[in-house]
């Protein structure tokens, strides 16, 4: 696939995921959507952007999230469902460890 090609798919993929990061969805579900076998779409995403695609999806899910903290008053467990967490302690693991802090904590202190 030539790099024209292969942007367009990165593209394709990232549409994809903005579109359904609140859903369960696995990078057999976007490789699919964007017709290859999973090994491939994961070598050729990770080619074009850097990260590998579920990598690319959790940053996309945490950026939302962010953004539902400093914009609403939603509870925690009701932005983790929204984000496409698995449950609310999974979130909160996870936000911790990438931003330093627990999610309340984001809301209260930088906002």
């Amino acid at each position: 696939m030539d790099s024209e090609g292969e942007n367009s798919l990165s593209f394709a993929a990232v549409r994809y995921m903005k579109a359904h990061y609140s859903e369960k969805i696995t990078v057999e579900h976007m490789a699919k959507a964007v017709s290859l076998s999973p090994s491939q779409f994961s070598r050729q995403f990770k080619r074009q952007t850097g990260v590998p695609p579920y990598e690319y999806l959790l940053s996309l899910r945490l950026s939302k999230a962010k953004e539902l903290l400093k914009t609403t008053e939603l509870p925690v467990h009701e932005i983790a469902c929204q984000c496409g967490f698995g449950g609310e302690s999974s979130f909160i693991s996870f936000f911790k460890k990438q931003e330093g802090i627990p999610p309340l904590k984001f809301r209260t202190v930088l906002f």
